[in-house]
């Protein structure tokens, strides 16, 4: 029987699954705080303390996959022109750039409100379930649809990507793993349906993420409106050997996780952990 037992989440900010720094529970930031297994869901936010660190601290019971879902409400921001079509650049938002030039507004600052719904995957044991493709019925939404931590390195995980519950098509998605100090980032385009084929090419902690942004219709204080997503997970090794967390953990913290045999109770995660990307300001 897998080890059931209490596991640290954290919340990291960083760039390209590199974490500057980690975060402190703001508890109004978050609408949506859940935890979801078995078929049901845990409103985490009842028993989470405001500015406990590691965020959250959360009960697992039962093998299986467990799914935390987080919502953060809108922040507001707003840069100079050039830094703002870089931004666009940068995270292969073209089609607002082009749209900006469009409507004359290029040479505009950029103006943007932008919310975060992140998803990270706890596996307990060798149970197979249906967790992880839990719809949790976030704005922005990434769908593994087959277990993440089972796919083995040469095969491909299919995701699919939902935006207001229906599919999105034609927005990038980058894939980065992590083994140890060592990270690889490879990037997709959904397909018409909202597809995407994640080539799984060796074991480790996984991040996809995405940013989507369109026109924020009736918005006084902002032109465009993002919204950025988040999966994590680790890859199982078959074996049960021990993954270990990797440098951007903090040392009290870190540990060995286990994922396919037992969890230790109080090991931080690297399936638990929420990763937001930092905004680029520079």
């Amino acid at each position: 029987m897998p080890h059931e037992g209490e596991v640290a989440i954290s919340q990291f900010v960083g760039e390209d699954f590199a974490a500057h720094d980690e975060r402190a529970l703001k508890l109004a930031r978050f609408p949506k705080l859940a935890h979801l297994h078995a078929g049901a869901s845990e409103d985490l936010a009842a028993s989470a303390v405001d500015g406990a660190l590691p965020m959250l601290r959360v009960s697992l019971r039962g093998a299986g996959g467990h799914l935390i879902v987080a919502d953060r409400n809108a922040s507001r921001i707003e840069l100079a022109p050039s830094k703002f079509e870089a931004y666009l650049e940068h995270e292969g938002l073209g089609a607002v750039s082009k749209e900006r030039a469009r409507l004359g507004e290029s040479g505009k600052p950029g103006r943007e409100r932008y919310t975060r719904h992140l998803k990270a995957l706890v596996q307990v044991g060798s149970a197979r379930d249906e967790t992880y493709g839990a719809r949790a019925g976030m704005r922005l939404e990434i769908v593994p649809e087959a277990n993440p931590v089972f796919v083995e390195p040469g095969a491909a995980l299919p995701v699919l990507v939902l935006f207001g519950g229906a599919p999105l098509p034609g927005v990038r998605v980058e894939a980065f793993s992590r083994d140890g100090a060592d990270v690889q980032g490879a990037s997709y385009t959904t397909d018409a349906e909202g597809r995407i084929r994640v080539a799984i090419d060796r074991r480790g902690a996984w991040l996809l993420r995405l940013v989507h942004m369109i026109r924020c219709a009736g918005c006084a204080d902002a032109d465009w409106e993002s919204f950025w997503g988040a999966y994590t997970f680790a890859s199982a090794d078959p074996s049960g050997a021990a993954v270990t967390a990797p440098p951007m953990f903090a040392p009290k913290r870190g540990g060995a996780l286990r994922i396919g045999g037992a969890i230790a109770a109080g090991a931080l995660l690297l399936g638990a952990a929420i990763y937001v990307r930092r905004r680029r300001r520079r």
